[in-house]
């Protein structure tokens, strides 16, 4: 059904799937909870929801703004216990094992298409729960960043090295 390829494009290491499998082959609304909420995240959301329009589906946004997240995080533990899950929900990656442990994710297969092939591995384990792709990948980022003032570091005998990305440094004795 249309909707299951939906959930690939919605669900993440940013999106995850809120809704039992019958009832996302029972919807062609989609209820989808999420925090982008400030100007230019309201205007990617708006752009997901043309298009899924343009599918033919009936977006119906659930925006909780504030907490980076951990209010639309309450919001989806309320819903799932009142039966009234979300077709998709926004959700930082390392939460689908813990929403998939308790049975509330619906597999992804068909959508995956090349996703072994094209992702890296670190994010390929995260959006798989049970040998099933469960979440998509969407809006990939750490959630371990760390700041530094070179300056500070530099006084207290601690040289910066690059790694990673062109402007990433972590500091090294």
């Amino acid at each position: 059904m249309k909707v299951r390829k939906l959930m690939g494009v919605l669900c993440a290491a940013g999106l995850l799937c809120g809704a039992t499998a019958s009832a996302v082959q029972a919807a062609e609304a989609v209820s989808v909870l999420h925090w982008w909420t400030s100007g230019g995240e309201s205007k990617a959301v708006g752009v997901l929801k043309d298009d899924m329009t343009k599918q033919g589906y009936q977006w119906k946004d659930f925006a909780v703004a504030g907490g980076a997240g951990a209010a639309a995080m309450t919001a989806l533990k309320t819903q799932v216990i009142s039966g009234n899950a979300p077709s998709a929900t926004q959700i930082k990656g390392p939460l689908i094992q813990e929403w998939a442990e308790q049975g509330m994710l619906v597999p992804i297969d068909s959508v995956a298409g090349d996703w072994k092939k094209n992702l890296p591995p670190e994010i390929d384990k995260i959006i798989h729960a049970d040998d099933h792709y469960v979440a998509a990948p969407f809006s990939i980022h750490r959630v371990n960043w760390l700041y530094i003032t070179r300056p500070r570091w530099t006084r207290r005998a601690v040289k910066c090295r690059r790694t990673g990305m062109n402007s990433s440094r972590s500091p090294t004795r």
